[in-house]
């Protein structure tokens, strides 16, 4: 019964991811990149007041969500050349 289960799950993953994957809004991706890099950065000790970090972090968040909604029709090799390109700058 099992390896019935498991055949039938293997057929429909390619379909699952295909959905799932291309389905994620742009503006959730930037959330989720900017919160785990604002959650490891609250672990490390700051040198600016929490109102600062705050500013500086909202500034990230708006440039990050203004990143990914721009890339969002490049093919996948100008997206990655992209955020190559954007990671360099900093």
């Amino acid at each position: 019964m099992l390896h019935v289960l498991l055949a039938a799950a293997e057929e429909t993953r390619p379909v699952m991811e295909e959905i799932v994957w291309s389905d994620i809004p742009r503006c959730l991706t930037a959330v989720a990149e900017w919160g785990s890099c604002f959650l490891l950065l609250l672990l490390l000790k700051r040198k600016h007041s929490a109102v600062r970090f705050g500013l500086i972090s909202a500034a990230a968040f708006a440039v990050l969500l203004v990143c990914l909604m721009l890339t969002d029709g490049l093919q996948t090799f100008a997206w990655v050349a992209a955020m190559i390109g954007a990671a360099s700058e900093t």
